[in-house]
């Protein structure tokens, strides 16, 4: 005798019609916008980090050459003095 309720729906037929999904009302943003706005985004960032750096580096160098200028400047000035005497 078969049953009068068959657990495996016919081919394009869902078990339960209420719990289909939904469709959602809101559009995605396409992964490829997205996509290159993270490359740009990524790009300028590294563009920017590498010309801080080289900002960072050119003033750290100016300070270390004026630290030694005012060194060898003062050795200068210490052994001027002692030749007077």
């Amino acid at each position: 005798m078969p049953y009068p309720y068959s657990p495996t729906p016919n081919p394009g037929q869902a078990l339960d019609p209420t719990l289909s999904v939904p469709a959602t009302s809101t559009n995605p943003v396409p992964s490829s916008a997205v996509t290159g706005l993270l490359v740009v985004t990524l790009t300028i960032s590294l563009a920017l980090a590498a010309f801080g750096y080289k900002k960072y580096r050119a003033v750290q160098r100016s300070r270390l050459l004026k630290r030694q200028v005012a060194m060898l400047e003062a050795m200068w000035r210490m052994s001027s003095t002692k030749r007077k005497f």
